[in-house]
């Protein structure tokens, strides 16, 4: 195992992405941030994906992590560790963010334990947890603002409509970062879920509004709207009726 260090926001070798959230953590590190750093993915799913979740990870992230964006995840079982394994693989870099403390009696999950001594060689083991800190199911949501925090974008591999993965999600929406879905079958419950969250129901709203605004100025030039009131009262009620039927 590599020395352990806790860095802040005011270190050389803090991540420049992470600089950007609200209150950026401090971070006990092992293994090493660089340059490249500031261009990753996060990719997050199930702890127990579907044999095409399995495929879709192994084959999307060996190619990302070949082109040398660095792969960012949180070690836990399932999609996280077939994500890291991948990266490894290809020959990138990977940065495991854990819900505990990083050194070894604490790290979690114990079975991952020689996985991450393989990552810091080439990458990083984080968290914000002291030393010694055991992992609590509190942690792990928490944590999930410093996952989608060091990348550009998350990527969701499946997840269940009370996944950490949809945490993830969420976090990076409110850091104004990009958000990807792989699609999967509505009748699988790692995907059909989805449907379910307002993340997805957000989306929805989004493209219908843009829809009923498109479809305002195609009215306009055909002179059906007779006044600027007429079009406003249109669009919200448009738009209230959506919403409506949605939640």
């Amino acid at each position: 195992m590599s020395s352990i260090r806790r860095i802040t926001k005011q270190n050389k070798e803090y991540p420049r992405l992470l600089k950007e959230i609200f209150k950026p953590p401090a971070l006990y590190v092992r293994g090493n941030f660089n340059k490249a750093d500031d261009f990753a993915l996060a990719v997050v799913g199930t702890r127990k994906p579907t044999y095409y979740g399995q495929q879709t990870a192994d084959k999307i992230v060996y190619d990302l992590a070949q082109s040398g964006l660095t792969i960012i995840s949180g070690l836990a079982l399932g999609v996280d560790t077939i994500v890291h394994k991948t990266t490894l693989k290809a020959g990138g870099r990977t940065i495991a963010v854990l819900g505990a403390g990083v050194d070894d009696k604490s790290l979690y999950p114990q079975e991952n334990r020689k996985l991450a001594l393989k990552i810091e060689k080439s990458g990083a083991v984080i968290s914000e947890y002291p030393l010694g800190t055991s992992a609590k199911p509190g942690y792990f949501p928490q944590r999930n603002r410093i996952i989608s925090g060091l990348a550009l974008g998350t990527l969701v591999i499946e997840a269940g409509f009370k996944s950490g993965a949809l945490i993830t999600a969420h976090c990076a929406l409110d850091q104004n970062r990009e958000v990807f879905c792989v699609p999967g079958s509505i009748f699988s419950e790692k995907s059909s879920t989805w449907l379910e969250t307002s993340l997805f129901k957000t989306f929805i709203i989004a493209f219908l509004a843009r829809s009923c605004f498109e479809f305002i100025i195609k009215k306009l030039r055909q002179g059906l709207f007779i006044n600027a009131g007429s079009i406003i009262t249109f669009y919200y009620e448009f738009l209230g009726r959506i919403e409506r039927s949605i939640h």
